[in-house]
C-alpha cells in the first residue's frame, strides 16, 4: 500500500462536515469513519517501518539523558494506539481548534 495511491472510502469529511455543523455533528462523522482510517493508517505506518529496514516488533530504547525526572523508555519500532476517546477529541477540538472538529 502506498499513500500516494490511497483513495479514502467515500467523500472527504470536508465535503459534508462544514464549519456550520455543530461540533457534535462533526465528531459523529469523524467517529463513523475513524475505524477505517485507523486501519489504513496503521497499515501504512507498519509498511513505513518495514521500509526503513526495521521489524515493527523490535524493541527500541529511548535514552532520556537530558531529563533528570524521567526514566529511559522502551518502545516497539511500531506501536498501534487506540482511537482517541470522544470526550478527549471534543476537548482538543474546543481548546486547540476553536470548536472545529474537522481537524
Amino acid at each position: 500500500m502506498h499513500l500516494d495511491n490511497f483513495e479514502p472510502p467515500g467523500r472527504p469529511i470536508q465535503d459534508f462536515v462544514t464549519e456550520k455543523a455543530s461540533l457534535q455533528q462533526q465528531l459523529d462523522e469523524v467517529y463513523a469513519r475513524a475505524p477505517e482510517g485507523k486501519r489504513v493508517f496503521d497499515a501504512f505506518c507498519r509498511q513505513l517501518v518495514n521500509g526503513i529496514g526495521l521489524d515493527p516488533d523490535t524493541f527500541m530504547l529511548e535514552v532520556r539523558a537530558d531529563k533528570d525526572t524521567e526514566d529511559d523508555k522502551i518502545w516497539r519500532a511500531h506501536t498501534e494506539v487506540p482511537i482517541k476517546k470522544r470526550e478527549r477529541a471534543a476537548e482538543k477540538a474546543r481548546d486547540d481548534y476553536k470548536n472545529d472538529g474537522r481537524y
